[in-house]
């Protein structure tokens, strides 16, 4: 046997850094149960499926409490637009997410999309209007994607004998998390009211009565998150046209390919047709559509039904009674998909499975309205039994389409075609639930009527379009049947013709090795060598003199010219001066850098001193300032009269806990960003820009839902800078390719450093100690003279303090990095943060307070640039405040960090020579053109929008008039805390850009920057970013 599996992988070509290759070879030496595997991709699946169905047993009295509805008849139309709009947002959204995961990977889309239901679906229990429920739920489709790339990651994992079985996973944890998710919300939701012993009205879950349902699901999609970072990736990371035949095939086909590249060339061009033109995946998709509507349908619509008043048609059923049943249903699912499905899929396959299971179903569902016409524990037997059955038979369906969706595709489109399915399939979704919920809202009103009165008419609608799925299948397998068998007939004749190919080749290569094995003087190799008639010629003896290559050709032999006698000697000229060396020649890797005296490290050496001692100074007024108003606070709360006491108590109770929770997201933001970049670069930059258009729209829209003014004004801002952030994701595309190199080229030192984020960790427990005092300063100054003139100046001195952490950050960073790139050393973290936090920190303080000042001036002065037009008054204007923000940029910039920490030299003499070097290596339109900068940036702003929606609408339910107040403070907080974890990122990018600009033939640099200054030269790059053109010398 392990001989067998020996041949097996030496048969194949698997690549070494190959994430995909790994989990092939993983597959082809195991054998066994896949049990671990197996549960990730249901636990998974589970963490998926839960919020989608949870709502419906109490989204009935979810409406009915906001109180949009103007009669009991109407809540479920507008239950079935809440229900659809996580559809709605999966059908934009899942065709990217498929596509990210056969370009990016499929491991990076699960832990994106099990993060969101950890994140929106807990909004979603914190909702206090309707639209707010409507956005959080349309978030949570836009962002969890993975439904189609676990199909494919499922696939991918599994040997081919497994793969039924993985598929039926994926269905069985999804039919199961539509029935145990309406359980958990049933049993869970209002808790005060069904367990008045455990919960009270006053507490959270009085106030917030669906929250405890989400909150229970997000914390196990928490954990799911969490297991998840331990799966392997599947995607293979190198063209399919270098490699030999795909992993996923057999041996023997890898036989007959191997010997042949242009035969495999031309099967894989065969075999790569368009997705759309796939009529087997696209017939199946339909297919799956249809049913996916009628099963989205039915689901909504158990749930109304049973809770509807018996005057209505319906049961009765309150929402501990419909989640019994949906428990028990979800029991008897997983216990047959477990054990039967498998058995069934075997001996019937996944076709008459599907088409059996639509034709039982339609039989089932014709039963229901007899069942709402029983009573006691009839009525319990016969509606457990229909619905075991019916989720059964769906989940069966389903499971069959799964399979042969998966088995229409190859390896590098499953994930797109996956995305097709949920796109498709999500649009059906979404249309289920609102056509569900206004099918059942009219057929309450014509209970008397003489054709199917009242519910009748549901269950009749939903079997017609059951039928029509079922029909549907039925003549496409037979379309299917008829174009296999006329396949398998030119398969056959083809067959035929390649086998007597393949025995001509092999006699043929049979022959040259007997011809190989013969004596050199045999005259018959000799002539043969000598002919040219063979393919195949005997390679000359080596030649002693001449090096061996590496190359799988020998060398020509070398012939020697006749020995001639040595020309007279010519008299030479004297040797002419050596050219003084330039300005830009690059300095030697291993060379001393000259390093200035502690007396001369700035032309200006008291610059940084006196921002130093100015930075030092504000400090000790700042934290004086704000002890002093914690003590005002403290004896307002203590010693004051009653008014004074009662503001101090409401300040404390509804103002501190946000806040304080805002700043402990704003610390988990920051350490998942600042990993995911690390982990996944290339993906994250194009997450960055989109993600924060996203979550500033959502949040800007949320806070203009609450209808007050000063949440309106906000919220008319961030919905402004999501538009502009739009724009400028869309105008910088065509930079974030060679951007997304040179942020990968910068991080590959990163991991050689154990402890190079030891600073980042240091300067966020600060950070998050001071801004934890800062908070307490700021409810002081509530009662203060002048609030709003003390409350800015507290903003303005925690934003100095946050930007110099970056800096000191940066600069630590920038030292060790720089470092390793012209010394090609390994620097101390320890001993490069101490530094600077001493010698550096002076340049830090004034680096801090006007880098931040120049870049946004000089981001108007290119706006005003571009918007100058024909006007000459624009022009000159323009002109003016660009040549002077230019001017100003070049004598102190951001990239002057790199040479502070490896030099020790002032902020300002950094600067100057920073950018001269830029400058004599022709590298000021690139350094322009980077978007490191603004990654960084938009990243702090999209978790400050993540804390601006979690405050914000924790604040408008317990006490509104501080909704602005603290959406505010949360985003300021949030976008500071992220702010400081991404520096290590930046000054990553900045130490490459400077030290190649210093030595660009260093042996840690490649050829990116080169080809993109070739692009530049010869106009193939446009740089659109306005600059001042010098004048020629």
């Amino acid at each position: 046997m392990a001989q067998e599996y020996a041949e097996c992988l030496l048969e194949n070509k698997f690549h070494e850094n190959c994430p995909g290759c790994k989990v092939d070879q993983m597959k082809r030496l195991r054998r066994g149960f896949p049990f671990s595997e197996l549960v990730t991709v249901w636990l998974i699946v589970l963490s998926t499926a839960l919020p989608v169905s949870s709502l419906f047993p109490f989204l009935y009295f979810m409406i009915g409490d906001f109180n949009i509805a103007k009669k009991e008849e109407d809540i479920g139309f507008y239950a079935g637009f809440v229900g659809c709009s996580l559809m709605l947002g999966r059908t934009l959204t899942s065709v990217v997410w498929g596509i990210v995961a056969d370009r990016y990977g499929r491991k990076r889309v699960i832990l994106i999309g099990t993060a969101s239901v950890v994140i929106f679906n807990t909004l979603f229990g914190l909702s206090v209007n309707y639209w707010m429920a409507i956005i959080t739920r349309f978030c949570l489709g836009c962002f969890n994607g993975l439904l189609g790339p676990i199909k494919a990651y499922a696939v991918e994992t599994f040997r081919d004998e497994y793969q039924g079985l993985a598929l039926s996973a994926v269905s069985t944890a999804w039919g199961i998390g539509l029935i145990i998710g309406p359980a958990m919300g049933g049993f869970l939701a209002q808790p005060a009211k069904q367990y008045p012993s455990l919960f009270s009205e006053e507490s959270v879950f009085g106030k917030f009565p669906y929250f405890l349902p989400c909150l229970a699901i997000s914390c196990f999609a928490l954990l799911v998150t969490i297991i998840s970072l331990r799966i392997p990736e599947t995607l293979h990371n190198h063209k399919i046209d270098d490699d030999a035949p795909s992993p996923d095939e057999s041996c023997d086909a890898s036989k007959l390919l191997s010997h042949d590249p242009e035969s495999h060339k031309a099967t894989e061009r065969n075999e790569r047709p368009s997705l759309l033109k796939n009529w087997p995946l696209i017939s199946s998709i339909i297919v799956y559509c249809i049913f996916s509507l009628h099963d989205m349908a039915y689901t909504e619509i158990f749930s109304l039904w049973a809770n509807s008043p018996r005057k209505y048609g319906g049961l009765g059923y309150s929402s501990a009674d419909v989640g019994s049943v949906l428990a028990i249903s979800g029991f008897g699912l997983l216990i047959f998909q477990l054990s039967l499905y498998s058995y069934a899929e075997r001996l019937l396959g996944p076709t008459m499975v599907t088409r059996i299971s639509g034709s039982l179903a339609l039989v089932l569902l014709s039963t229901y309205p007899l069942i709402a016409k029983l009573s006691g524990l009839a009525l319990t037997l016969a509606l457990n039994c229909a619905s075991v059955a019916k989720n059964v038979l769906a989940t069966s369906a389903i499971t069959g389409l799964f399979i042969l969706q998966n088995r229409a595709v190859r390896q590098d489109q499953r994930g797109a075609a996956n995305g097709i399915a949920m796109t498709a399939m999500s649009l059906f979704k979404a249309i289920g639930p609102a056509a569900a919920g206004i099918i059942y809202s009219w057929s309450e009103k014509r209970l008397d009527a003489a054709f199917l009165p009242g519910t009748q008419m549901v269950f009749f609608i939903l079997n017609v379009v059951l039928a029509l799925g079922v029909a549907v299948e039925e003549r496409e397998n037979r379309g299917e049947e008829e174009t296999e068998k006329k396949k398998k007939k030119q398969r056959g004749v083809k067959a035929n013709d390649e086998e007597e190919g393949d025995k001509d080749e092999l006699n043929h290569h049979r022959f040259l090795a007997s011809l190989n094995r013969l004596n050199p003087t045999n005259p018959l190799r000799v002539i043969v060598n000598n002919g040219g008639g063979g393919r195949f010629t005997t390679p000359p003896p080596p030649n002693p003199a001449q090096p061996l290559r590496s190359s799988s050709r020998a060398p020509p032999p070398i012939q020697t010219p006749p020995v001639r006698a040595p020309p007279p000697e010519e008299p030479q000229p004297p040797p002419s001066p050596s050219p003084p060396p330039l300005q830009h020649q690059s300095r030697s890797l291993f060379s001393q850098t000259p390093q200035e005296t502690l007396a001369s490290l700035n032309s200006s050496k008291y610059t940084n001193k006196f921002f130093l001692l100015l930075f030092i100074l504000h400090k000790i007024a700042a934290i004086g300032f704000v002890c002093f108003l914690v003590f005002r606070g403290v004896q307002g709360l203590i010693g004051s009269n009653g008014s004074v006491k009662r503001k101090e108590q409401r300040i404390l109770r509804f103002l501190l806990p946000q806040v304080e929770a805002a700043s402990l997201l704003s610390i988990v933001l920051a350490f998942s960003w600042q990993m995911a970049i690390r982990l996944w670069p290339e993906f994250m930059i194009h997450f960055i820009l989109w993600s924060t258009f996203l979550m500033s729209l959502s949040s800007g829209i949320l806070l203009l839902c609450f209808q007050m003014p000063a949440t309106d004004a906000v919220g008319v801002s961030l919905i402004a800078f999501s538009i502009g952030n739009g724009l400028y994701a869309c105008w910088v595309t065509r930079r974030i390719k060679f951007c997304t190199k040179i942020l990968v080229k910068s991080l590959e030192p990163v991991s050689k450093f154990t402890d190079l984020n030891l600073p980042t960790y240091y300067m966020l427990a600060a950070g998050f100690f001071w801004m934890s005092l800062w908070i307490f300063g700021v409810i002081g100054a509530l009662n203060f003279y002048f609030p709003p003139v003390v409350i800015i100046g507290l903003v303005l001195s925690l934003a100095w303090t946050t930007e110099v952490m970056r800096n000191v950050v940066n600069l630590t960073v920038s030292r060790v990095i720089a470092l390793f790139y012209l010394r090609g050393m390994q620097s101390s973290t320890r001993f490069s943060f101490q530094r600077a936090l001493s010698r550096n920190l002076g340049s830090a303080c004034l680096g801090s307070l006007f880098v931040p000042t120049i870049e946004a001036l000089r981001i108007v002065a290119r706006g005003l640039n571009l918007l100058k037009g024909e006007d000459e008054f624009m022009f000159c204007c323009a002109n003016c405040c660009l040549k002077l923000m230019t001017f100003i940029f070049e004598h102190g910039n951001g990239w002057a960090f790199v040479q502070i920490a490896a030099y020790g030299k002032g902020f300002v003499r950094a600067s100057q020579d920073t950018w001269k070097l830029f400058e004599d290596v022709d590298m000021v339109e690139i350094v322009d053109a980077d978007i490191t900068s603004s990654i960084c940036f938009l990243t702090g702003i999209c978790s400050g929008c993540v804390c601006v929606i979690v405050a914000a609408a924790w604040t408008h339910t317990v006490y509104k008039p501080f909704t602005a107040t603290i959406s505010l403070l949360a985003f300021f907080i949030g976008y500071l805390m992220t702010r400081i974890s991404m520096a290590l990122p930046h000054a990553c990018v900045s130490c490459y850009y400077a030290c190649y600009a210093e030595n660009p033939e260093s042996r840690f640099f490649d050829k990116t920057i080169k080809e993109r200054q070739a692009l530049i030269k010869h106009g193939r790059v446009v740089v659109h970013t306005p600059r001042v053109r010098r004048a020629l010398a």
